[in-house]
């Protein structure tokens, strides 16, 4: 079995390209971090539906919208290492990149082009405020948490949905993050990856295909354009380092698989295309 490249990554964006949830980091600055979290992780492990939790951490938090404006630099200051340089290297290759987040829109938007996605790539969840409450005159920064938008992505099974329309039926697809509501995705994609990076869930690194087990996304690079490419770009070239990396990582155990016979077809091509 030939490793085949793929076309498009969907990104989670919460503990895979930063090591925050941009939400427990409102409860922080808020003071009711213990509730929130208890919350967060009961979706993120499939014990609680995503549309039960959601509601009730805002609901709890009532952020103003410059509370929330102020996850924005803490996703930039917690940023995965190398997120954006293997972004990066599969833009540079042909690889549509987009970010599937159930955080709020206005940082996941903001992060995600810092990282170098298109603006046109991002989902998240929008937020409405109470332009009445607070300083108006200051473009309503203090403005009080009314209600989110409920849709898709506010439900454990709804990132499936705007992956197909983001990417399309026909073009082969990763995707690639670290709660139920990522794995929930796996049909709408023809290769889930669990990011073990930051948090490790056993309910959803347990049943995914292929897991990634370190801090870096680096070895995301030989799955999506394959064992061949990345020998060639850790040549020479602008993404020369990130690649070697990816080959370092892969060779020390950064990738497993539950699916062995999708993990002989890797290591094959690895074999065949890496002096390790």
């Amino acid at each position: 079995m030939r490793w085949p490249a793929f076309d498009a990554v969907a990104f989670d964006c919460d503990s895979t390209l930063t090591t925050i949830e941009g939400i427990d980091e409102l409860a922080i600055a808020l003071g009711k971090s213990d509730e929130v979290a208890d919350l967060t992780n009961a979706a993120m492990n499939g014990q609680m539906d995503l549309a039960d939790v959601y509601g009730a951490r805002l609901a709890l938090l009532e952020p103003s919208l410059n509370d929330v404006r102020g996850v924005r630099s803490a996703y930039k200051k917690n940023v995965i290492p190398d997120a954006k340089a293997t972004i990066a290297a599969l833009q540079d290759h042909g690889t549509q990149t987009v970010v599937v987040s159930g955080g709020l829109y206005e940082p996941v938007l903001d992060f995600s082009t810092w990282l170098g996605i298109d603006p046109s790539n991002v989902r998240a969840v929008n937020s409405e405020y109470d332009p009445l409450v607070g300083d108006w005159w200051h473009e309503g920064s203090d403005s009080r948490y009314l209600d989110f938008h409920q849709g898709p992505l506010t439900q454990t099974r709804g990132k499936g949905e705007l992956i197909e329309e983001m990417i399309g039926h026909s073009r082969r697809s990763i995707m690639i993050g670290d709660g139920m509501s990522d794995l929930e995705a796996a049909d709408s994609v023809n290769l889930f990856v669990a990011y073990t990076g930051v948090i490790d869930r056993p309910a959803v690194a347990h049943v995914a295909p292929v897991v990634i087990r370190s801090l870096e996304l680096a070895p995301l690079i030989a799955l999506a354009l394959g064992p061949s490419l990345v020998a060639e770009i850790a040549k020479d070239g602008a993404h020369a380092a990130v690649a070697s990396s990816c080959m370092e990582l892969v060779s020390t155990g950064a990738l497993t698989f539950n699916d062995a016979e999708l993990g002989r077809a890797f290591h094959a091509a690895v074999d065949h295309n890496w002096e390790l």
